[in-house]
C-alpha cells in the first residue's frame, strides 16, 4: 500500500499539534457506560503496535499485541498474549499515541478467532495516570482475575498482577 506525501504530512502535523497542545478530542463517555457495555475489560501492557494507515481520509484499524495481566470483566482470554484490533477515529487529530511497555485498560469484544479481540468504540485508559487507578478503586462490581500469579523473589508473597479495585463495595 502506498501512502501519499499529503497523508504523511497530515499525520506528522497532527502529532506535532497534539504533542504541543494536548489531545483535541476528549473522551466524553463515562467509565460507568464503558464498564457496563463492554463484554470484556482487560488490564495489561502493550508489547507491539502496527502503524496506522490513512486511506481516503479514513484511518484503517491496526493491531496491537497486548499482554493480559488481569481481566477486570468478562471471560478471561485463553492466552496471555492477545491481538487487539484497534480502531481510530476518522479525524487524524484524535489519534492517541499508544506507548510500548505502558499499562492500559482496554474495553473489548470477542471476534471469531480465540486470541483476537476488537476494541469497543471507547478510548482505552492509560493506567499510568493516577486518575485511572482512583477510578478503578471507586467502581463497584469489578472482579479481578489475574492471568497468573507470580511469587515475589525472596518471599512467599503473591503478586496477583491486578490493580486495586472496588474498595468499600459490598
Amino acid at each position: 500500500m502506498i501512502i501519499s506525501k499529503a497523508t504523511v504530512l497530515t499525520i506528522l502535523c497532527s502529532l506535532i499539534i497534539i504533542s504541543i497542545c494536548g489531545p483535541i478530542c476528549q473522551d466524553t463517555i463515562p467509565f460507568s457506560i464503558k464498564f457496563s457495555q463492554s463484554p470484556l475489560i482487560v488490564y495489561g501492557d502493550i508489547i507491539e503496535t502496527a502503524t496506522a494507515v490513512s486511506v481516503n481520509n479514513h484511518t484503517k484499524p491496526f493491531n496491537i499485541t497486548f499482554v493480559v495481566r488481569c481481566t477486570l470483566k468478562g471471560i478471561p482470554p485463553a492466552q496471555e498474549n492477545i491481538i487487539i484490533e484497534h480502531t481510530l477515529p476518522d479525524n487524524p487529530l484524535c489519534y492517541r499515541a499508544l506507548v510500548h511497555g505502558r499499562t492500559y485498560v482496554f474495553f473489548l469484544n470477542q471476534t471469531s478467532t480465540t486470541h483476537h479481540y476488537k476494541q469497543m468504540p471507547y478510548h482505552e485508559l492509560s493506567f499510568n495516570q493516577d486518575a485511572t487507578a482512583e477510578l478503578l478503586k471507586r467502581t463497584c462490581g469489578i472482579q479481578t482475575r489475574p492471568f497468573h500469579e507470580i511469587i515475589k523473589d525472596g518471599s512467599n508473597e503473591v503478586d496477583y498482577q491486578c490493580p486495586i479495585v472496588s474498595i468499600g463495595c459490598t
